[in-house]
């Protein structure tokens, strides 16, 4: 995947050097996961792989966890929602979507 980012980067034309956008690209896998107050984790019920029922499979719960041990007394919400949520349900489900972000924008600022 790195050679195919690097080719992308280099045919693209624009002057950026492609370790830079490696960096970006790979940043969530090493985010710090310390000295925060709040968290909002938002899933779906439908997006296989990352909500499930069972802690044990699902991903998105396993990385909440991790994050809730680094900051056991940080507030942290989450959301889960019936619908997809990738470009298809962004598409679908546009409305429900944007509601639930500006629920979580309002929570985190302390707005009623």
């Amino acid at each position: 995947m790195i050679e195919d980012l690097r080719r992308v980067v280099a045919a693209s034309g624009l002057e950026m050097p492609a370790e830079d956008v490696i960096v970006d690209y790979f940043s969530t896998l090493r985010t710090d996961m310390t000295g925060y107050n709040k968290m909002v984790w938002s899933s779906s019920t439908i997006d296989e792989g990352h909500w499930d029922i069972d802690p044990d499979k699902g991903r998105e719960l396993f990385i909440v966890n991790q994050f809730r041990s680094e900051n056991p007394l940080a507030e942290i919400e989450i959301l889960v929602y019936e619908t997809l949520m990738n470009r298809i349900g962004y598409a679908e489900k546009p409305r429900q979507l944007a509601g639930g972000a500006l629920a979580s924008i309002k929570w985190l600022y302390g707005v009623e």
